[in-house]
């Protein structure tokens, strides 16, 4: 289900307000939460509901194994560690790699062996990625005595399965919500609350249905094309898409925080600002804020610290695989790994030259954010050789189109534009990317906002939310779903 749908706005969200604060039990709220989470996710298709479940069931029991043994070894902590652990990765493996690996596979073996080849296409559950990774999380949490288990399966259920952020984040960790599902009888509806809430849930459908979806038009043009775009309509391309999943990434954040204070939760942040970033490193403290920190914790630091007599080439090393890692959690396609690797390059590197001067000036921001948007070629072309082409072509390696034919302008016919600027949404586009650009390396975020319980803000967030309602006829799914 999208949050950016009919039955969503106008059914499933009213029940599950009425519901949340009419019942005041927690065993009651829990299990409702539970209940409208599970068929929330089960609405695009039942059966993997099945998926999530059993990784609740698992490790749901294998953390209360894990806690055990921290104090009586016999009972095995590391074993059930590991079960949490394998379980998890083959559901997932599963799920999202096994047509990729299979493919690769074949593509190696001679025409003789391509009989063998399984012949059935496995279907990739929404969000498998984030709840199989939060699952994990608890019970990485508790094996490492960060966390203490849950004695209530309800408990552990709603935490994984909570809606708001169910399908693409924030990755929450159990200790962010574990007194805050405790204390749930408590919640009451709060005014401010909910007006904070209703604010950023609406301004973030905005930046879903009025900007990303409008720079996906041209994005979508330019990547599935022929892979022979010139200079200029390459950079709209690029342009376009990082913009589209800037706005759809972003507005996906700032409604799952909104579905979050209404119902009196405070989820994490996971989008801030990343064009305003210094460095590369912090670019990625930036976006996806929740998926970076699990990165950092369970990936990167261990390695480094096992590869801590290496140097600051451990850091290095650490850094190059981290980010490969991210590449494959986004997806089963070489571009993706080519993305991670890239993205791994460049932080590396940065760590030699944050020591010099120019790693402070605006010329080095800007070279950080060029040097993303070009990465971005990888996350989002269909293979690496229409990849390699775009940024060639970014870069003017392929030379740069002529003028050519022209237009005139609506009402200012004696300006002339190029034609190929019409193929890509024209002026207006132009100037929405402009306009746009400003917006996210100079506008506040939403959350940064005070916003006050007078008038204004209520009326204002009820002329977007309707502006938003007469454009939801044609949902759009959000990018990260597909991970």
């Amino acid at each position: 289900m999208l949050f950016n749908s009919i039955e969503f706005l106008f059914f499933f969200l009213p029940i599950v307000l009425i519901g949340w604060f009419t019942i005041k039990s927690t065993k009651l709220r829990l299990a409702f939460l539970t209940i409208m989470s599970f068929i929330f996710y089960g609405w695009w298709d039942y059966r993997f509901v099945s998926l999530m479940l059993v990784s609740i069931f698992v490790d749901y029991y294998c953390g209360l194994k894990i806690y055990e043994g921290r104090n009586d070894p016999s009972k095995k902590p590391k074993t059930w560690f590991i079960i949490s652990m394998v379980v998890n990765l083959v559901i997932l493996g599963f799920f999202k790699y096994f047509n990729f690996f299979t493919d690769n596979v074949f593509l190696m073996l001679p025409e003789t062996m391509q009989t063998f080849k399984p012949a059935f296409e496995i279907v990739l559950p929404l969000g498998i990625s984030f709840y199989t990774f939060q699952s994990m999380s608890y019970s990485l949490d508790i094996y490492l005595g960060k966390s203490t288990p849950t004695k209530s399966l309800w408990h552990f259920a709603g935490f994984i399965s909570m809606f708001p952020q169910l399908i693409a984040g924030p990755i929450v960790r159990y200790n962010v919500m574990d007194k805050q599902l405790k204390a749930i009888s408590s919640i009451k509806f709060n005014y401010s609350d909910f007006n904070v809430g209703m604010f950023y849930f609406t301004v973030g459908m905005f930046r879903k249905l009025f900007i990303a979806d409008w720079f996906a038009r041209w994005s979508d043009l330019y990547f599935n094309g022929t892979g022979d775009t010139p200079f200029f309509g390459t950079w709209i391309g690029i342009l376009s898409f990082t913009l589209q999943i800037y706005f759809d990434f972003s507005a996906y954040s700032e409604m799952a925080l909104g579905l979050g204070r209404m119902m009196g939760f405070r989820l994490p942040i996971n989008f801030f600002s990343p064009f305003r970033a210094s460095s590369f490193g912090d670019i990625w403290k930036r976006w996806h804020i929740t998926l970076y920190d699990f990165l950092i914790d369970y990936v990167f630091n261990p390695m480094a610290f096992n590869k801590r007599a290496w140097g600051i080439w451990g850091i290095v090393y650490a850094s190059i695989v981290t980010f490969i890692l991210s590449g494959v959690w986004h997806g089963a396609a070489w571009t993706l790994i080519m993305w991670g690797f890239v993205s791994g390059i460049m932080l590396a590197v940065e760590l030699f030259t944050l020591q010099y001067k120019f790693s402070k000036t605006w010329f080095y921001r800007v070279f950080v954010i060029f040097s993303f948007i070009l990465s971005l070629f990888f996350f989002k072309s269909r293979d690496m050789e229409f990849a390699f082409n775009g940024i060639a072509t970014a870069l003017m390696f392929n030379g740069v189109e002529p003028i050519g034919a022209t237009y005139g302008l609506p009402f200012f016919s004696e300006i002339q534009i190029p034609e190929f600027i019409r193929v890509y949404g024209g002026v207006k586009n132009i100037a929405m990317l402009l306009i746009v650009g400003m917006v996210v390396t100079l506008a506040p975020n939403v959350h940064q906002i005070k916003i006050k319980d007078k008038w204004y803000f209520p009326a204002f967030t009820a002329l977007v939310l309707i502006a938003c309602v007469l454009r939801v006829y044609i949902p759009s799914p959000f990018i990260y779903f597909q991970f």
